[in-house]
């Protein structure tokens, strides 16, 4: 065709692939609209009816996993324009798991190539820990077995790069408990809504639950955090080493003392460690850590009695 292709690479970063052909002349050729971003298609396929915005609840809770930040800003840019404004976002699978395990959400968007984890492992993740969240999956690829893939990891649907806003909303619509004139979910009308107040503030200090007026009490907090760094720094090299009975060891002794020091945060993902701790599926073994490291730092030790 009378053209060129050419490539620039570099090693652990990327390539970019250069096709140039002589197309003649194109005076008179009506061109189509470059896409924002390989993550949202342009503003001429983002229109969207008032109809199909309107089934959507402004209570949807929503968690974006993507790499790219420009992508996440231009979905996030769909959402607000559409009146959802309660976005949380991840960078990696293990961030989004994390995010995941710590807070409910009516919909999950899960890129599928990320650095770190993936998506397919991300969502294979969430459902070995009994997440039944919906999940999209964000792909770039429309290859039939790319799709099958994105299924077989436990995502519920998928959609092709770039996004079109009229599917993406169709598809939360579908799989999101519908809007009632009053604004609220159908779910919301047959429960108790939950509060903000509910949800998990992940840059809330974790507070002792004991009587720390009283000495002797202040004294077993003060030593269990000197304890936790040392149990969470072991931890991180029992991982490394994937020494998974250490890690078991590790991971009961977290749950116990930290019970008993009066932070319950730590309980159940310490347990869950600890249950999945000899399996081989180190990458759920992965966010359990990941977890406990969040809460570890979150954790305040007072120095004297109040």
């Amino acid at each position: 065709m009378g053209g060129d292709i050419t490539v620039q690479s570099t090693p652990d970063e990327g390539s970019t692939f250069t096709v140039t052909i002589d197309l003649g002349s194109l005076e008179g050729t009506a061109l189509l609209e470059a896409p924002l971003a390989d993550g949202v298609a342009s503003s001429s396929q983002n229109s969207r009816d008032n109809e199909q915005q309107n089934e959507l609840s402004p209570s949807t809770r929503i968690l974006l996993v993507e790499d790219g930040e420009i992508n996440r800003k231009l979905i996030i840019a769909l959402f607000t324009q559409a009146g959802l404004t309660k976005v949380d976002t991840a960078e990696n699978g293990v961030m989004g798991v994390q995010r995941a395990r710590e807070k409910e959400y009516d919909i999950i968007l899960m890129d599928m190539q990320m650095p770190v984890m993936d998506g397919y492992t991300a969502a294979r993740t969430l459902r070995d820990l009994g997440h039944e969240t919906p999940i999209i999956a964000l792909t770039a690829h429309a290859m039939k077995g790319d799709l099958d893939k994105c299924i077989a990891a436990g995502c519920t649907d998928y959609l092709s790069k770039p996004i079109d806003g009229v599917k993406l909303f169709g598809k939360i619509s579908t799989l999101t408990p519908p809007c009632k004139p009053d604004g609220k979910t159908v779910a919301e009308t047959q429960t108790l809504e939950i509060s903000d107040k509910q949800n998990v503030h992940t840059d809330k200090m974790l507070e002792t639950t004991l009587p720390i007026h009283n000495e002797v009490f202040l004294e077993i907090v003060q030593d269990f955090g000197d304890l936790l760094v040392q149990m969470m720094a072991e931890l991180q090299t029992k991982l490394e080493q994937q020494d998974r009975e250490r890690i078991k060891q590790l991971a009961h002794d977290i749950a116990g003392t930290a019970g008993g020091a009066g932070f319950g945060a730590f309980t159940d993902p310490a347990r869950h460690l600890e249950s999945i701790a000899l399996t081989d599926n180190f990458s759920a073994i992965k966010v359990d850590i990941e977890i406990l490291n969040n809460l570890a730092a979150r954790v305040s030790i007072p120095e004297f009695a109040t």
